[in-house]
């Protein structure tokens, strides 16, 4: 299906407080003034963001404090790190918004000179030639791997990747103006989004470890795409006057849906609030399965500990999603920050 949106653009978008709540409590790590002062730090460091005006822009979208909510269970370096990769991935993102997101070849060579420079396989005699982007995404692999399995570091990795291979299908979206189904879409944004690496950093910045065997199940699979599909409905309604200005319409589930059914926005907004009730729903359903998981694998006490510590971090992600989005003003500005 290939639409243009006009109608739905020239409705005017004002950002909004979205009434809705989600069954998972509010959390917050106390470091965040800590996360804040190192990640403004980094970010200038790696010259991620160039002029004075961007990083007081950048300031503003209180990056820690998103941080803080995700891992709210986070310390010290362990929160800067996740106010870090938070910060990179949103800088990284913005620069698809631009007439670059509607080239997916060139979206594909920079993803995957990204992806080339983590194990296995990085070539280390790169590192004079590299962006800033690339210099900072080394440096977060190297602080993000520091002392974890070699079998989670692979599924860091498959995540990055699956981001990246979200990045190149959107692109393509963008190039081609289709809209895709509700499901595809969703399946599409939950990579593009980043949803599986910020599942995988739970582990790392919890300090849980997830017993290897129970990845053989899909249960623990099926709990991280409805946790990510959350965080994309959510970041869809705060973010909706960002995209309609970037008429990306295909990237955002409210227009999208209002296209392929014929809705008024705001009754758009509705439907994707009612999507949002179901996947929560999923999601605790999918918690109560927790113990049966933990028989099927034959967990030992400290591994059910361990499995209901993953589980209940990651309710932290979308419910992070809905705090932060009440408040920060990146979703009032528009252009991209470099």
């Amino acid at each position: 299906m290939h639409v243009h949106f006009p109608g739905i653009l020239e409705v005017a978008v004002a950002p909004r407080p979205i009434d809705y709540d989600l069954p998972f409590p509010y959390r917050c790590s106390p470091d965040i003034e800590m996360a804040r002062t190192g990640n403004l730090a980094w970010v200038e460091r790696y010259s991620l963001v160039c002029a004075e005006q961007n990083l007081d822009r950048y300031k503003s979208w209180g990056i820690s404090q998103l941080a803080a909510y995700a891992y709210p269970e986070a310390r010290g370096e362990d929160l800067a790190l996740a106010a870090d990769a938070l910060g990179w991935f949103t800088l990284f993102d913005d620069q698809f918004d631009e007439a670059l997101g509607e080239q997916p070849d060139e979206v594909a060579g920079i993803c995957m000179k990204l992806l080339s420079l983590i194990p296995p396989g990085a070539d280390s005699d790169t590192g004079a030639d590299l962006d800033s982007f690339s210099r900072s995404y080394i440096d977060l692999w190297s602080r993000s791997t520091q002392g974890m399995s070699d079998d989670w570091c692979l599924r860091l990795r498959r995540s990055w990747q699956q981001t990246f291979e979200g990045f190149v299908e959107e692109a393509e979206e963008r190039r081609t103006r289709a809209v895709p189904t509700v499901d595809t879409y969703l399946r599409k944004r939950v990579k593009s989004l980043g949803a599986y690496v910020w599942c995988d950093l739970v582990e790392r910045l919890v300090g849980c470890h997830v017993p290897e065997r129970a990845w053989s199940l899909p249960i623990l699979h099926e709990l991280r795409r409805f946790h990510g599909e959350l965080c994309v409905i959510l970041n869809d309604l705060f973010s909706l006057e960002r995209e309609a200005e970037f008429e990306h319409s295909g990237d955002n589930l409210v227009l999208l849906t209002a296209t392929r059914q014929s809705l008024a926005l705001q009754e758009s907004m509705e439907e994707a609030l009612r999507v949002a009730e179901g996947k929560a729903l999923e999601v605790m359903r999918l918690h109560m399965q927790i113990p049966h998981l933990a028989d099927q694998i034959a967990a030992t006490s400290e591994e059910r500990a361990q499995l209901a510590l993953y589980a209940g971090a990651l309710t932290s992600l979308p419910r992070s999603n809905l705090d932060w989005s009440q408040h920060t003003l990146r979703y009032r500005d528009v252009p991209a920050i470099r």
